[in-house]
């Protein structure tokens, strides 16, 4: 009977590399970064005073507090120039907080409202996000359909709702900043209002699915942001 060689099992296999932690990884790339300033300092040094650090300790010291001084000076002149750009175009932690939600909402598979036969429905509540449970068509084709009692109009507003308000959460999330900025900020106000008058419909028509409320205030909040930020043109 042969015998099978040592590890023969495992020879196709690649052993799992094991994971450092990010603390671990983070020390070592801060420890590389200081070695690298150290040397260009050094370096900087030999070649502008045509001497090495420890043979004039004083003048080396005096070099690294000008260097550390114009690379204080340096970063907050840009800081300051990031702040201006921010304001110049509006920017505040709302709008960037609606921002991060525009692209969360637009990463998630659309939905169509709850149909009268879904628990949500039945329960007067639901969530506004996309990921909300969805009426299920004839056939088990998962196509959303309206159900007994809920009218075909209101169910067409809605479509038409969401779609202009994913539009809008399009042109929104590419309105941070650039010549773009104010171009993308009126086809999203465009379609957020589009959508607002849709939602206000569908709620007109039937009002027990209460995300086409939820998604209203959603709107009504971009909308706000839009106005806010948008210039106005001559």
């Amino acid at each position: 009977m042969a015998v099978e060689p040592r590890g023969a099992r495992d020879a196709g296999q690649v052993p799992p590399r094991k994971k450092r932690s990010f603390l671990r990884r983070s020390l070592r790339y801060l420890a590389l970064l200081a070695l690298l300033l150290a040397v260009a300092l050094v370096v900087g040094f030999r070649l502008e005073a045509n001497k090495w650090a420890f043979e004039d300790l004083q003048g080396f010291r005096a070099y690294a507090g000008e260097w550390w001084a114009l690379v204080k000076q340096k970063t907050s002149e840009g800081l300051s120039f990031a702040k201006r750009k921010s304001d110049e175009y509006g920017i505040t932690e709302a709008t960037r907080e609606l921002i991060a939600r525009a692209r969360r909402a637009l990463e998630a598979e659309p939905e169509q409202p709850a149909s009268a036969g879904t628990p949500q429905a039945r329960a007067g509540a639901g969530s506004a996000s996309p990921g909300a449970a969805r009426a299920e068509g004839p056939a088990g084709t998962g196509a959303s359909v309206p159900a007994p009692g809920v009218p075909a109009a209101y169910y067409a507003e809605y479509k038409a709702g969401y779609e202009a308000y994913r539009d809008g959460l399009r042109h929104f999330k590419e309105s941070i900043s650039g010549p773009r900025a104010q171009k993308e900020l009126r086809a999203a106000k465009a379609c957020f209002e589009k959508a607002r008058d849709h939602f206000q419909k569908a709620l007109s028509i039937y009002d027990k699915d209460s995300r086409a409320d939820s998604l209203l205030t959603e709107v009504s909040r971009y909308l706000y942001d839009c106005n806010k930020r948008l210039k106005p043109t001559y």
